[in-house]
């Protein structure tokens, strides 16, 4: 439970963040990078660790490759 409490304070943070980047006029993102880099810095933060399928990136697979086309096949040949 300790991970959903610390989950939910980084949505939280984030969120102050970006009203405030709102409010300052700053881009939002700039901010973001710089809180979550106070946010890492600060001693005893948890360690998150996230898994490529909950961040919808899926298993590694190999890139698929289309199947030549015959105008390329024939520029290929010659």
């Amino acid at each position: 439970m300790r991970s959903v409490g610390t989950v939910l304070a980084l949505v939280v943070l984030a969120t102050l963040v970006a009203t405030f980047a709102r409010r300052w006029r700053i881009p939002a993102p700039s901010l973001l990078v710089v809180a979550g880099l106070g946010v890492a810095l600060l001693p005893g933060t948890p360690q998150i660790e996230i898994s490529p399928e909950v961040m919808g990136l899926g298993p590694p697979t190999a890139p698929r490759r289309s199947p030549p086309t015959s105008s390329t096949a024939s520029s290929v040949a010659t």
